[in-house]
């Protein structure tokens, strides 16, 4: 599976899922010309806004497939191996590559909002209830289950006006999570499944966090 294989695999799972009341927009492809490495990434733009039009909700989905990747794609894992350790590298195993998806979920306030900063104790509940609610849903919400998975905790970007006073611009979620990659055989009996599984598994989490993050957002403010 190559860089584009992936990609095409990526568009039509999120057709698939139908993805009710999301828009993909201003989606980036580029090639960095020193490492060769391919980066995509795309946004997810929910069309309400919380709260009186003060804040906008959206999703910024990513991955860089780097040039290993594009090597290990370009010929059999046995030839690969082959390549690497001679006639004997044939009889050797591999362990499947994986991509790295980064996600990160944002809540902006508008050019013309202006959002007090929350109390200390108001952001301490939220955190805790936003937590409980999405952690099921975001990657390395179950580090046991999913070593290939992380997410950390809600970021607040904040401004100062002349007076001192304080302001709330936004608030960011990021995670990533690991997309165990099919190796290219040449024997016929060896086979890898694809990662349509899992990105149907990581579209419809996305899905639903999205849904919870919006709705988080009309108990903060």
């Amino acid at each position: 599976m190559n860089y584009h294989e992936f990609t095409d695999l990526w568009h039509k799972t999120v057709k698939l899922e139908k993805m009710p009341g999301f828009h993909p927009l201003h989606t980036k492809e580029t090639i960095n010309s020193s490492s060769m490495n391919r980066k995509y990434r795309t946004y997810f733009y929910w069309p309400r806004l919380s709260k009186a039009n003060m804040l906008q909700i959206s999703a910024e989905i990513s991955w860089v497939w780097d040039a290993l990747l594009s090597a290990r794609y370009a010929t059999t894992e046995e030839d690969m191996l082959m390549g690497i350790f001679g006639g004997f590298g044939v009889h050797e195993d591999t362990e499947p590559p994986w991509l790295r998806i980064d996600l990160c979920l944002s809540a902006s306030a508008g050019f013309d909002s202006e959002l007090p900063l929350p109390l200390l104790d108001q952001w301490q509940r939220w955190l805790t209830d936003l937590s409980k609610e999405i952690d099921p849903f975001l990657p390395g919400g179950n580090l046991k289950s999913n070593k290939l998975a992380w997410h950390g905790l809600p970021e607040a970007t904040i401004r100062f006006d002349l007076q001192g006073a304080t302001y709330l611009e936004s608030v960011k979620f990021r995670a990533w999570q690991g997309i165990t990659l099919p190796r290219h055989w040449d024997d016929p009996e060896k086979y890898d499944p694809d990662p349509s599984a899992q990105l149907h598994h990581f579209v419809s989490n996305l899905r639903q966090s999205l849904k919870i993050w919006e709705a988080s957002f009309e108990s903060f403010l």
